[in-house]
């Protein structure tokens, strides 16, 4: 079983993952957030642009060369946690884009000339009107550099899920996981949708937390953190906009796979929504071997107001 705790943003998520982490039948690695699947231009993206939206192959190419960009940040980019090993994320990434692209060759797209910095795009669409033009008509062979790249194509590949799923696996075999134990994952579904990111993960379940926009609005105005610069700080207008914008439309309705928890009842009656999360995803109340030694709900419970 795959488990991630996930919420809407300094909602608690973070206390069922350190009351998970106390037990003994749970593998957990890190808690850095795993946020492949919705993250933009992740699995979700890539999804909907090779499966369900496809626009001739304009959308395709754009998803993969986004995609490989994305890779390149999970690889490169210094001052982040990592899950996986940057070089194995690298590998296996470009291993599963690879199963996913149907043919490639040399040429130009739109994303080209109409995406990026305004200089860059001036002179790639000076390229593409000037100089490819003149330097073709010149030496009477194609011109096969910048701005020219490959270009893919990937429209409603075979198997997209089950690959998509293999290559989770591979991920999370490649962090030290055991496939056939329980594993915890931080922020590995979208909170207002899970089930639109779990169905990327083999046998997964999904706790949502969310709290009082009271206390989430106050503990905001004193963090001194970058962490938390998504909220808005010091505009209770746009506070309570960003607040009901982000929960619209979706109804809290417990399910098999997803659970919906309240932080305030988690930490005014531990006891009872503890039982509940082991109930949910079904352990044994004898591994709750560390009880209080992660999560401890009167510390919270001084904190709340």
């Amino acid at each position: 079983m795959i488990v991630s705790t996930i919420g809407y943003g300094a909602t608690g998520s973070g206390a069922v993952y350190a009351l998970l982490k106390e037990f003994s039948s749970i593998q957990d690695k890190s808690e850095v957030e795993f946020k492949l699947a919705y993250q933009v231009d992740g699995l979700e993206d890539l999804e909907l642009h090779l499966m369900k939206r496809h626009a001739k192959n304009a959308s395709g190419d754009a998803a993969i060369k986004r995609f490989k960009t994305l890779i390149d940040y999970y690889s490169r980019v210094p001052l982040t946690k990592k899950l996986v090993d940057p070089s194995s994320f690298k590998s296996i990434s470009n291993e599963y884009l690879d199963g996913l692209i149907q043919a490639s060759f040399k040429g130009l797209e739109s994303i080209d000339t109409e995406t990026g910095s305004v200089g860059k795009m001036i002179i790639a669409m000076a390229f593409k009107k000037k100089f490819i033009p003149l330097f073709q008509k010149i030496t009477k062979n194609p011109y096969n550099f910048w701005p020219i790249r490959d270009i893919y194509v990937s429209v409603l590949p075979e198997n997209f899920l089950d690959k998509t799923k293999a290559y989770v696996n591979k991920l999370l075999e490649a962090a030290g996981f055991d496939l056939n134990g329980n594993i915890l994952l931080n922020q590995a579904f979208e909170a207002n949708d899970p089930e639109a990111s779990m169905k990327f993960f083999e046998n997964s379940k999904a706790i949502v937390l969310d709290r009082d926009p009271r206390d989430l609005y106050i503990q905001h105005q004193i963090m001194t953190s970058g962490e938390g610069r998504w909220l808005p700080s010091r505009n209770v207008e746009a506070f309570v906009e960003q607040f009901k914008s982000i929960r619209s439309g979706q109804i809290k309705v417990n399910s098999e796979n997803v659970m919906f928890v309240q932080f305030e009842d988690l930490i005014f009656n531990y006891e009872k929504e503890c039982n509940k999360i082991i109930e949910f995803c079904a352990l044994e109340k004898k591994d709750h071997v560390f009880k209080g030694e992660k999560f401890n709900p009167y510390k919270s419970l001084q904190m709340s107001n």
